[in-house]
């Protein structure tokens, strides 16, 4: 169960949609907040894992803010912003909050009575149902690529986490290591554990330089690392990361003399993570470039780079079919294959895998077709050279096809 709060109101006219939406904008601006404008709709993002949407329909706004995945901190500051927007609009608003904090405003009561409630469920069920999944993953989307899993280990926003601590560790030190935002204030905490949930989910290190997602990403982390020490000089910061990612950037070191708390194996995007692609998990280096082909429907995925003028590696490209009834003959490859150096056969349970390795004029070329039932998947490797073939083939035979033995929980 999810824990949010809720603003509607009603306006005069359709029309003035736009007119709230640059209200909204000018709330962002003064409290330094993201905003993004989708005419439908408006996404405010406070912090890591916090969110203020709002949607339209008709004459009808409203805001929702679901706020147990990000922490108890979150929900009040929601309470908050919904404050400034009812004092500062001319429009009428009634909030609808569950836990009755935006009334009575007290936070204890908020923090142990709901959110911790909330987490002890969560902990209560990895305890009871953790064996039966291969990746349990904790308020991650379904639709995001999913971490490597690890024994005894759970996927979370602030990184894994282990089932013993689900099992043994009080409630108060578990929020600590779970929400983003689990005090009242924006404090050094707040602001260092923004920072280590982009490091476990978002940040791509050595290739911050990428492009400007990947750039905006580390110019963040570095802002919330700085904002932290600003606050409490002596709190513990990974400042081996720091260092990197300002040297990625060519940014000034602000942060002299702070404590040094490194974080081992840091990074969900440092390994191996497999995306979701209608009923596949395709498995690819975590930092690689990934864009999306509306107009064939195609999923590419381009290696990982420092800088601009680096020689590629290779390009992934996968395509997905779907028929009537199961395919039991492979449709025709895709390249010729006498051609081929190499041929190969994959099988894992329902999943049936075929594919070719042939050297081209200019590159060398993977194509394979997998099956299970009436789902196809089609996977092609460009590759600029020959020492990547053994690790390509590795991915191949990693290819899943998806299955209820991963679960993603979002509440």
């Amino acid at each position: 169960m999810s824990i949010e709060i809720v603003l509607e109101g009603k306006l005069e006219k359709e029309t003035q949609r736009e007119q709230f939406s640059a209200f909204l904008k000018k709330q962002c601006e003064e409290k330094k907040l993201k905003f993004e404008d989708f005419d439908t709709f408006v996404n405010i993002e406070v912090c890591p894992q916090g969110y203020i949407e709002c949607s339209y329909e008709g004459c009808f706004i409203t805001l929702t803010a679901q706020t147990n995945v990000a922490g108890p901190g979150f929900h009040a500051f929601a309470c908050r912003f919904f404050d400034d927007v009812i004092a500062e609009s001319e429009w009428p608003f009634e909030v609808s909050d569950p836990t009755k904090y935006y009334e009575q405003r007290n936070f204890e009561t908020l923090k142990y009575n709901y959110f911790y409630r909330w987490l002890q469920d969560i902990a209560t069920y990895v305890e009871e149902h953790v064996a039966e999944y291969k990746n349990l993953c904790i308020c991650w989307r379904s639709d995001d690529y999913q971490p490597m899993s690890k024994a005894d280990r759970v996927v979370t926003p602030m990184g894994y986490l282990s089932v013993h601590a689900f099992k043994t560790l009080e409630i108060e030190e578990l929020a600590q290591r779970f929400f983003v935002w689990n005090n009242l204030a924006r404090d050094a905490q707040y602001y260092k554990n923004c920072a280590i949930a982009l490091l476990w989910k978002d940040c791509y290190y050595e290739y911050s330089g990428m492009n400007e997602t990947t750039d905006k990403i580390a110019h963040t982390i570095i802002d919330y690392l700085e904002a932290a020490y600003e606050a409490d000089d002596t709190i513990g910061l990974p400042l081996d990361i720091y260092e990197l990612l300002c040297d990625c950037l060519m940014r000034e070191k602000l942060i002299h003399h702070g404590v040094d708390e490194p974080i081992a194996n840091i990074g969900y995007r440092r390994h191996l993570v497999w995306y979701p692609f209608g009923n596949w998990n395709i498995p690819v280096d975590g930092c690689s470039e990934n864009s999306f082909d509306n107009s064939t429907q195609t999923l590419h995925f381009m290696a990982p780079y420092k800088t601009s003028d680096e020689p590629w590696r290779w390009l992934i490209k996968a395509n997905v079919y779907q028929f009537e009834k199961n395919v039991e003959d492979y449709l025709e490859m895709l390249s010729n294959p006498q051609n081929a150096l190499e041929s190969f056969v994959i099988e894992d349970g329902d999943v049936k895998g075929k594919g070719i390795i042939e050297q081209l004029e200019e590159y060398l070329h993977i194509v394979a077709q997998f099956n299970c039932g009436k789902d196809t998947l089609i996977m092609e490797y460009i590759l600029n050279d020959e020492k990547d073939i053994a690790m390509m083939k590795d991915w191949l035979h990693k290819i899943t096809h998806r299955t209820y033995n991963d679960e993603t929980l979002k509440n």
